[in-house]
């Protein structure tokens, strides 16, 4: 089957329906959506008698081990050769990271995926932008493949789309959104218990690094670019994990006054991973130029150097893109 530039629900069914084992895979450092799209569509592939594998290149993080089917996820790609491969939530083959191997020696593969990234990678490739989060293109996808959509599967789709728009607070929470998220509670979702086991409840290890990240937070561009950076030292001294960052560039965007907000973490020395956030610029376009991606508002790339080269490349972006006739 030859590459598609851009496809349909109804070719991504297609290929499902004859594949007899699928590897299911996910974005490096997997949040909610990736999580739970995965795990609701290994439920439904399962039902159907077909052999499916869960691979991630980072463990699932804690806040997500309660989904139904959680601990299935291994970080290591089959040695057996899948007929089908599906990468969820995933904007650029780059962010496969280690598992793209894997994924290209699959003789069929597929995308489906939410974000405005340019690159279609796979044979079939359902990008739609308009979306709030994969897990309902994935909730989509179910219905045509006429799979029941039971509680385990209700929960892993709910938690995938409360995830991406905020608990129903971001802008991309559109009547769909809440639509389908009413029936999968109505499926057996339980909205509360959700909400409070993988967004409420925070380690002390993930309180105390969201202090040091807003105890570094600077203001730039006359207050309209906000930047919090956290090193590896903060990390250490906290003993939190790579996967206590989620989050913590949301709840720096409740800062008033700001447009675009920045957050660096150091993941190795002098290499940083970014996360932007606004309500009114496209940081896509910013971390584009960094070689990222994701959202018109939400958006991540990473870079190298010095904290301080790093803070200065990323706020020269972001006032370009804050400027008349900028990505706004």
């Amino acid at each position: 089957m030859s590459s598609e530039s851009s496809s349909t629900p109804a070719a991504a069914a297609a290929i499902l329906s004859e594949a007899a084992r699928v590897l299911i895979v996910t974005h490096e450092n997997p949040d909610g959506d990736g999580i739970g799209s995965a795990l609701a569509l290994r439920h439904a592939l399962r039902a159907r008698g077909k052999e499916v594998h869960c691979c991630l290149t980072d463990p699932c993080p804690e806040k997500y081990a309660f989904l139904p089917g959680a601990e299935v996820f291994t970080t290591a790609a089959p040695e057996t050769e899948p007929d089908c491969a599906v990468a969820l939530d995933c904007d650029g083959s780059a962010r496969l990271g280690r598992l793209l191997p894997a994924f290209e020696r699959a003789p069929v593969t597929c995308s489906i995926d939410h974000h405005n990234g340019l690159q279609r990678f796979a044979t079939v490739n359902w990008v739609d932008p308009r979306r709030p989060a994969t897990a309902l293109m994935v909730y989509e996808l179910l219905r045509l493949l006429c799979a029941e959509i039971d509680a385990d599967i209700a929960t892993c789709l709910y938690t995938g789309v409360a995830a991406d728009t905020g608990f129903f607070r971001f802008q991309n929470t559109t009547p769909e959104a809440l639509a389908v998220a009413g029936e999968l509670v109505g499926l057996g979702a339980d909205p509360s218990g959700i909400a409070r086991r993988s967004a409420e409840a925070v380690p002390l290890r993930k309180a105390l690094l969201t202090g040091r990240a807003l105890a570094s937070l600077g203001q730039y561009v006359e207050g309209r670019v906000l930047v919090g950076v956290l090193d590896l030292e903060d990390f250490v001294a906290t003993e939190a994990r790579p996967e206590d960052t989620d989050g913590i560039v949301d709840q720096l965007k409740q800062v008033a006054g700001p447009q675009i907000v920045i957050l660096i973490r150091e993941s190795e020395p002098r290499r940083w991973r970014v996360s932007m956030r606004s309500q009114e610029a496209d940081v896509s376009s910013v971390c584009r130029r960094f070689g990222g991606g994701g959202h018109a508002l939400a958006a991540g790339c990473s870079l190298e150097g010095p904290a301080s080269e790093v803070v200065e490349q990323l706020v020269d972006a972001a006032a370009a893109a804050l400027s008349p006739g900028g990505a706004l």
